[in-house]
């Protein structure tokens, strides 16, 4: 908003429409942004966006070389409740295995098993890697070199095999499906056998898998833990309120997996090439170019968390995120005292300051 006054008072007049979309509870529900994206749909119509612009990476050193990292997509979302359920019963007499305690199977089971590396050839990160082998010079030259001819051969299996060798090359778990067991409950009383037990596990999907394939895995996980224990295993829409058990004859209990609302899949890839990334790399160059007249190297990345652009994918093909700041001016981000320097907040205000002209006159 800084930016679009500054511009008003000094007499600009937009010959396109610029709007600025601002929800009431961020994507921490995102209802607001949900209701934007209707509005939009209805006055501009499917794709009827040139370019939108949200937060997320910033600029930030990597291997001795600044960058500007722009997320071109971002994970997918879903949270997955198991349960197990039997009828309790009193402590004095127990069963072998409690509820808890087949919960605590079925969870080790889970994180034996996790997903492997994923990397498709369109995924951000090859992109994000070869920039870095060429413009790193920090990196050990063998490394680079390595790099570089498993990108030009295309050899993803022997990269990722590579990648696992040299960890720092990711900077983050972009290229895995991760799995956080989260929320866990079970029993009221000491003396009382627990009828549920329950844990809720949140999974950040990454290309190329989808929200089925996450409920496929944890169900092909789960099968020989119910088998053993001798429970029924039901797959249900989401969780159901009820703690009643539902024991089917010949079964000693049930176990249920359940999909919450609220999941997403992972977020269409925008173009890293081409005249609208283009003006926008070369926006972020400029505007974050230091005394030396030296900009940050632009490349493209997958965002691990979830932006309100996830309720905007119908408006344009050319969602990114960024924040326009440097990593090392983020103080206290999200706790007491969050705050950053004046000289950051200027520069953020000249990046959308010249990115709104640029495309004023795309």
């Amino acid at each position: 908003m800084e930016a679009m006054e500054t511009l008003i008072e000094s007499g600009f007049q937009p010959s396109r429409e610029i709007i600025f979309a601002f929800g009431h509870d961020e994507e921490s529900l995102s209802s607001g942004a949900a209701e934007i994206n209707s509005y939009l749909i209805k006055m501009y119509g499917n794709n009827g966006i040139e370019i939108i612009v949200d937060e997320g990476s910033w600029v930030t050193n990597i291997h001795g070389q600044e960058y500007a990292v722009v997320s071109t997509s971002e994970k997918g979302y879903v949270d997955i409740n198991i349960s197990v359920r039997s009828t309790g019963g009193h402590s004095m007499n127990p069963p072998r295995h409690t509820t808890i305690g087949i919960l605590a199977h079925a969870i080790f089971q889970l994180e034996k098993n996790v997903f492997p590396k994923q990397l498709m050839p369109t995924h951000p990160f090859l992109v994000e890697l070869s920039c870095i082998a060429r413009h790193s010079l920090d990196l050990d030259p063998g490394v680079r070199d390595k790099v570089s001819a498993l990108l030009a051969e295309n050899d993803i299996p022997n990269l990722i095999e590579f990648l696992d060798l040299h960890p720092y090359l990711l900077r983050e778990p972009v290229l895995e499906t991760t799995q956080a067991v989260d929320m866990i409950g079970g029993g009221t009383v000491p003396n009382s056998l627990p009828e549920v037990a329950w844990a809720t596990i949140n999974y950040r999907i990454t290309h190329p898998l989808n929200v089925r394939n996450v409920q496929n895995h944890i169900y092909t996980q789960m099968k020989p833990i119910a088998e053993m224990y001798n429970l029924s295993l039901r797959e249900v829409s989401e969780v159901e309120t009820s703690f009643k058990p539902t024991i089917l004859s010949g079964f000693a209990g049930e176990f249920r997996i359940a999909t919450n609302a609220g999941w997403l899949e992972p977020a269409p890839i925008a173009p890293a090439s081409g005249r609208v990334y283009n003006t926008l790399a070369g926006t972020i160059r400029h505007a974050f170019t230091d005394d030396l007249g030296a900009g940050p190297i632009v490349i493209p990345a997958l965002e691990l968390g979830n932006t309100d652009t996830q309720h905007y994918w119908n408006l344009t093909d050319y969602i990114y995120r960024f924040t326009p700041m440097r990593a090392t001016n983020n103080e206290n981000l999200h706790a007491v005292n969050e705050r950053l320097p004046t000289s950051s907040f200027v520069e953020s205000i000249k990046f959308f300051h010249e990115l709104i002209l640029n495309f004023d006159e795309f």
